[in-house]
């Protein structure tokens, strides 16, 4: 995150742990010779738009989302 994003847009430690805990299941990671070098992760939603808030609250995440 830090190195993608600007200080005030990257994902703190507790938001990566907050996505883990309400969606791991929708990480992709990227491993090289056994460390990760990259990961991607998008919550589920029915919603057509994605809104500043649901990146700050990962409880929003629908599970059987489109």
């Amino acid at each position: 995150e830090a190195a993608c994003f600007p200080e005030e847009k990257a994902a703190t430690k507790q938001q990566i742990r907050d996505r883990l805990e309400h969606w791991a299941d929708h990480f992709w990671l990227m491993f090289l010779d056994g460390k990760l070098i990259s990961f991607i992760d998008g919550m589920a939603t029915d919603s057509e738009t994605l809104s500043d808030d649901m990146y700050a609250d990962a409880g929003l995440h629908e599970k059987d989302g489109d």
